[in-house]
């Protein structure tokens, strides 16, 4: 019996079949790079990065548009741009490397520093809100706090490619980390705060007028995701900056800065805007540090506010 509203030559089945394909290949893929030396993985990933950037002319375009607007005085733009696309590269090879060993590897060659401003936030029992971006090795970030510290909740969007998406998400949840889909990302976030668990927060990238508020990154009016600052205000749970920096000879270093000292004058409004532009200049601090090491290649003034910007003197 034709099912209502479907076909029957739906081509539904033939896709479910490509993708189980497809995944079962990338898995092969994971797995093999896992294997290689280090030294052997890290060539392959700069590889992939300065190929990617040749061939992804859109994307290349994107984070050239970004530096001139962002940074029109700094030298060097194409060079920066490139080292984008292969620190992308490095953080895929470098990622699945260190998945595929212990502790000890990731003791090796990752260092944290200023672990006391975490532990002093934690030990107040209200949760812990771990403030990063699309920074460095931001998926060996959340790894290395699984098997370093202890496992934490992240809050992710989905990768819109199935396939993909599912070899991703074993590979952040495979060390006992638990993912929160972004859409429903508020009532479970705040359930975890109050039982004093730690959530790690991505807060660099454009988000819906409607969901968001217009703060200023870089001298933009950019709209960033409000829900940090809400879950923050709403559950009094500590705020935490923490960024993972690569270093020479693909070291890498964890930095833990003093909680941050939340903004409340009792107009939610305008708590929730300042607070998310806080959090916003901590962000453009690194990333005018370490240019290369941030997702230049995302769109992120690409949402323009409908009224004059800031609307408030």
């Amino acid at each position: 019996m034709q099912s209502r509203g479907r076909p029957f030559w739906s081509l539904q089945p033939m896709t479910e079949l490509t993708n189980s394909v497809i995944y079962q290949i990338l898995l092969t893929m994971v797995k093999l790079l896992g294997l290689l030396p280090r030294g052997v993985g890290l060539s392959v990933g700069k590889w992939l990065g300065l190929t990617a950037y040749v061939l992804d002319r859109r994307h290349r375009r994107i984070a050239l548009r970004n530096l001139a607007m962002a940074m029109p005085g700094v030298p060097g733009k194409a060079r920066i741009a490139r080292e984008v696309f292969v620190n992308l590269g490095l953080l895929i090879a470098d990622f699945i490397y260190f998945h595929s060993g212990g502790p000890d590897r990731l003791r090796t060659f990752v260092s944290i520093s200023g672990f006391s401003h975490y532990q002093s936030a934690k030990e107040k029992g209200r949760g812990v809100l771990c403030l990063t971006a699309h920074f460095g090795n931001w998926e060996l970030l959340a790894l290395s706090f699984s098997v370093l510290v202890s496992p934490v909740w992240i809050i992710i969007r989905p990768l819109d490619f199935e396939p993909l998406n599912r070899i991703v998400a074993s590979l952040r949840t495979s060390r006992g980390n638990r993912l929160i889909p972004k859409k429903a990302a508020l009532r479970s976030s705040i359930r975890a705060l109050k039982r004093g668990e730690t959530i790690g927060v991505l807060n660099d990238q454009k988000d819906s007028w409607r969901l968001g508020v217009y703060v200023e990154f870089f001298g933009q009016p950019a709209c960033a995701n409000k829900g940090m600052a809400l879950m923050a205000l709403r559950t009094g749970a500590s705020v935490v900056p923490v960024f993972i920096i690569r270093k020479k000879g693909y070291r890498y270093e964890i930095v833990f800065e003093p909680e941050m000292a939340l903004i409340r004058t009792g107009d939610v409004t305008r708590d929730v805007e300042e607070n998310t532009a806080l959090f916003t200049r901590v962000i453009e601090r690194y990333v005018r540090k370490y240019p290369g090491q941030w997702l230049w290649a995302h769109n992120r003034w690409e949402k323009k506010p409908y009224e004059v910007w800031p609307r408030r003197s």
